[in-house]
């Protein structure tokens, strides 16, 4: 057996019929006990490490391995320190480990998860099946969010504060970003949009389309681990009910498969904006989760090799 088996995404599911699953090919030489003994070590050995962390820690919980990984954001991202937790729950009667996802520490005192993911052990033959459920009920509001829209309102010529995970005032059972008042002569509630896509297009370097929406290119998050990239989004602008929302296409060049949505909305008395992220609900199973669960099989085959 050796460390790398071919890995193949979009097929269809042989534990679910009619959904797709990313699935290796066979794998040689190993039961599905001693495979699925091998993904949990893999994990209690804190080997999950994504790479460029300034820390990392794995711990065993009541509910699982809970793993916490530590980046320092780059300057042209916005800077500051990110944490990310992901809870591993194994399942061992059924060969299946779910990987549960928090994005900000307030998600994670709500458990509150965008996305889980999920490594199954088949057998005859012997593969590993693999998928991501995302929830589009939990919003995005932490750090990542928050240096995007203090970029805009920079470049707007507000530089304004922004606090993250905070109540939302038109819905209070949820989360968004919220910025303090925005204190400014030149720019109102009124005219807030008008201004945000002159910047998006002087400054961000957007494309306007003849359905007056905005396209724009710009740094992924894939920086945090190493990986230059870039990412496209489409910008809709509704200023009868004074908000924006902006379709995240990932690294998808032709803009045919929507990621996330981001949505902002500006507020009166005082002026200022509320905006939060939430990702497109459904199973995924595709060359974007096709990222995350490489290294995981690869890793867990090359340490079943070597018997560590």
């Amino acid at each position: 057996m050796g460390g790398k088996v071919s890995i193949n995404v979009n097929v269809d599911s042989p534990s679910a019929p009619g959904e797709k699953s990313i699935l290796t090919d066979a794998i040689d030489g190993v039961t599905p006990e001693q495979l699925m003994e091998a993904m949990q070590k893999y994990i209690r050995d804190g080997k999950t490490v994504m790479g460029r962390e300034t820390s990392f820690e794995a711990t065993e919980t009541d509910d699982g391995i809970l793993c916490v990984h530590h980046w320092v954001i780059p300057d042209f991202l916005g800077g500051g320190e990110y944490k990310l937790r992901i809870l591993y729950k194994s399942d061992t009667a059924n060969r299946q480990i779910e990987c549960v996802t928090f994005f900000s520490d307030k998600l994670f005192e709500r458990k509150e998860s965008p996305a889980i993911g999920v490594f199954k052990v088949l057998q005859d033959p012997v593969r590993i099946e693999s998928w991501t459920t995302v929830n589009d009920a939990c919003r995005l509001a932490g750090l990542l969010q928050k240096n995007l829209l203090e970029k805009a309102l920079k470049g707007m010529g507000v530089p304004t504060n922004v606090q993250t995970d905070q109540l939302s005032p038109t819905d209070p059972s949820k989360l968004c970003l919220l910025s303090d008042p925005i204190e400014s002569e030149a720019l109102n509630a009124d005219t807030y949009l008008d201004v945000y896509t002159k910047w998006l297009v002087d400054s961000a370097g957007a494309t306007e389309l003849p359905d007056s929406s905005f396209i724009e290119e710009r740094a992924g998050w894939g920086s945090l681990f190493g990986v230059d990239e870039k990412v496209y989004a489409q910008h809709f602008v509704d200023k009868k009910e004074n908000r924006l929302c902006i379709y995240d296409f990932g690294n998808d060049d032709k803009l045919q498969t929507i990621v996330s949505k981001t949505h902002l909305q500006v507020l009166r008395d005082p002026f200022r904006v509320e905006q939060y992220n939430q990702r497109q609900a459904g199973r995924r199973a595709g060359d974007e989760e096709l990222k995350a669960a490489k290294p995981f099989i690869e890793g867990v085959l090359e340490a079943l090799q070597k018997g560590s």
